[in-house]
């Protein structure tokens, strides 16, 4: 291990140079080429000023990948990422809710339009297990990266990917079930580049095509999940298999993926007006956390402000149609610069929270780690997309998106500074 050097590794380079590929270089070209589409869906995308701050801050993230030191701060806040008795208690809660969720909601819940209070208690700890579950995954694969080994045993690895599979709400939990299912089947070499000397009885999962066929059929199942998420399995499946479906399919795809690109234009704009959307937006997510408190800790349901978080906010900015009552969109780590209604103060705190975040990926994920491969960069590029979504809204400690942010961060900061820290398998 002592040769893999992060001279020798671009493990966070790479993964990241994936998530602005994907979420703001093809939108930015699709822009270019159909500006029609954006106009007719988005707000504000015939003015790119905004695009001036989006390279700033892409200066800033580059800047700070390259002056990031390779030395983290000790944390002594608690995580129980590292303690077996707990984690298999919350995993026996979450095959249960899961199957709760799988009898009474299946895949309807998202499309139908239930909101999460609405669902009750049961669905929310749902929210937040699946949430926890999905660091976990994230935890371990940085652990394995670092040690080549992971500290959870097979049949762990397996009641999650059954439990995400029972509780699937969207397309977002296919790739869990998927990295859930390698670490089950203990193939881990899927995801990393082969070392000499290394040995993994089944050499299917080295051969690069056959990596490239699973990636595909998982990026297929993962867009087909995403339209079935909005309009039900019969009608997506009548749009993926008629004879105009295809082009209806890229379209589609490609413009949800841009909500991080033209929420850019949309925040612009509406920071320029002086719109509610945007000086609502800090105070409503912070109003919010008490609202959750008082429904968790008494059960009443206290009416929250019009705008309650930086998401939904973001949702009255960026669409042209933004009649759902409930409906929120992350605006992305560019964007959320205008909801502070500061721009110079947006711009400060983003630009920190950047130099931070990448600060402790870039340790953990490139100082004396196994190298990824292609498939091991899109894996790790979907653990660290939430990251970035939306970190305002992390003011809200019952957030799911602060869940991550923790369960995340305070393990990864523990991996790579406390030598005393023992885990055993579950």
């Amino acid at each position: 291990m002592k040769d893999l050097l992060i001279q020798k590794n671009k493990n966070l380079f790479f993964s990241m140079g994936i998530y602005l590929f994907i979420f703001f270089v093809i939108p930015f070209l699709y822009h270019l080429f159909n500006p029609d589409a954006f106009i007719t869906q988005f707000q504000g995308t015939n003015d790119f000023s905004s695009l001036i701050y989006v390279f700033i801050l892409l200066a800033l993230m580059l800047l700070s990948y390259n002056l990031a030191s390779l030395k983290l701060p000790r944390v002594k806040l608690p995580t129980i990422m590292f303690n077996s008795k707990l984690v298999l208690v919350l995993l026996l809660l979450f095959i249960m809710t899961s199957i709760y969720f799988y009898i009474n909601f299946s895949f309807k819940f998202r499309h139908t339009g239930e909101g999460l209070t609405a669902a009750g208690n049961d669905i929310i700890i749902l929210s937040l297990l699946k949430i926890f579950f999905k660091t976990y995954l994230f935890i371990s694969l940085v652990y394995f990266l670092k040690t080549e080994r992971v500290f959870g045993d097979r049949y762990v690895y397996l009641l999650i990917g059954l439990s995400f599979w029972l509780s699937k709400s969207g397309s977002t939990d296919l790739p869990m079930i998927f990295v859930a299912i390698i670490f089950a089947l203990k193939k881990q070499s899927f995801l990393v580049k082969p070392i000499k000397a290394r040995r993994y009885k089944l050499k299917i999962f080295n051969n690069f095509s056959v990596r490239i066929i699973l990636l595909l059929f998982l990026g297929f199942g993962v867009v087909f999940m995403g339209f079935a998420n909005k309009l039900g399995f019969e009608k997506a499946q009548e749009v993926f298999f008629s004879e105009e479906g295809l082009p209806r399919v890229l379209n589609s795809t490609t413009l949800r993926l841009s909500t991080h690109y033209a929420s850019n234009f949309g925040a612009y704009k509406a920071y320029e007006e002086g719109s509610y959307a945007i000086t609502d937006a800090i105070p409503g997510t912070w109003n919010n956390m008490y609202s959750r408190a008082q429904y968790l800790f008494s059960g009443q349901a206290v009416e929250r402000d019009r705008v309650w978080s930086i998401n939904r906010a973001n949702y009255l900015n960026l669409f042209n149609d933004h009649y759902k009552e409930k409906t929120g969109a992350s605006p992305g780590i560019f964007a959320s610069i205008y909801y502070t209604n500061n721009l110079f103060l947006g711009l400060l705190l983003i630009g920190l929270y950047i130099f931070v975040i990448i600060k402790i990926l870039k340790v953990s994920l490139q100082l004396n780690t196994l190298k990824l491969n292609l498939a091991g960069y899109i894996v790790c590029t979907l653990f660290i997309i939430p990251l970035f979504e939306s970190p305002f809204d992390n003011i809200n400690i019952f957030n799911t998106s602060f869940v991550y942010l923790y369960f995340t961060t305070i393990p990864l900061l523990k991996i790579n500074n406390d030598k005393s820290l023992k885990i055993t398998p579950v």
